[in-house]
């Protein structure tokens, strides 16, 4: 990419491994694509780097050599004034906490740094039993709830409904990177919120500035 003129932090990932293929480069920031096999990854980490990268109008580029390593080079601007979210504010809360839900380890760690950037306090976990232990005890101290759709043992929309037998009035924000059109339509019809992996900054702001509307 062309980087325009100005200040940019300035981080640079490079490792000496295998490298990249030139037949796979164009699709390593796909979701879903992965060379890896399904239980090892997926593929979605590089994705969500690459939607956080531009939700912050920052450039990324990628050089490598087959067996002599790869370089990620990211350029995030350097601004002046806070995010601009448009008319659309996120209202102070009494209850700034935030129960984050997702059993993918890597994606769960930088969904909880896009909302601490946002500035809530981030209680997260990838096992949702233990997140409704937790909300069990600590529900009226949570403002809402992001919990990922698909997770092994108690999927999100189970956990969510748990979640409603100890408090009904429980807000959750559904995440998924793969849900079937049936479920999707299902949850919207419920006055239910779900958002799309890999989603960025901005949509992931005013979706909760769209909740209290």
């Amino acid at each position: 990419e062309i980087l325009p003129p100005g200040k940019y932090i300035q981080i640079y990932i490079e490792d000496n491994g295998a490298g990249i293929d030139d037949e796979i480069m164009f699709k390593i920031f796909e979701p879903y694509f992965t060379t890896k096999i399904k239980t090892n990854g997926t593929g979605l980490g590089l994705s969500v780097v690459f939607g956080t990268v531009k939700s912050h109008n920052g450039f990324l580029n990628v050089t490598s050599k087959t067996n002599n390593g790869t370089r990620f080079e990211i350029f995030i601007p350097v601004l002046k004034k806070s995010h601009d979210l448009g008319d659309k504010k996120i209202p102070e809360k009494e209850n700034n906490i935030v129960m984050l839900v997702d059993d993918d380890i890597n994606v769960l760690e930088i969904e909880a740094e896009m909302l601490e950037d946002l500035g809530y306090d981030v209680v997260k976990f990838n096992a949702p039993l233990e997140a409704l232990k937790y909300y069990e005890n600590e529900y009226k101290n949570i403002s809402f709830s992001v919990v990922d759709i698909m997770m092994p043992g108690l999927n999100g929309k189970e956990l969510y409904e748990k979640m409603k037998i100890i408090n009904e009035e429980a807000v959750v924000i559904f995440i998924t990177g793969f849900v079937q059109q049936a479920e999707y339509e299902d949850l919207m019809m419920r006055g239910l919120t779900v958002i799309e992996k890999p989603f960025t900054y901005e949509v992931l702001s005013k979706t909760i500035a769209e909740m209290y509307l």
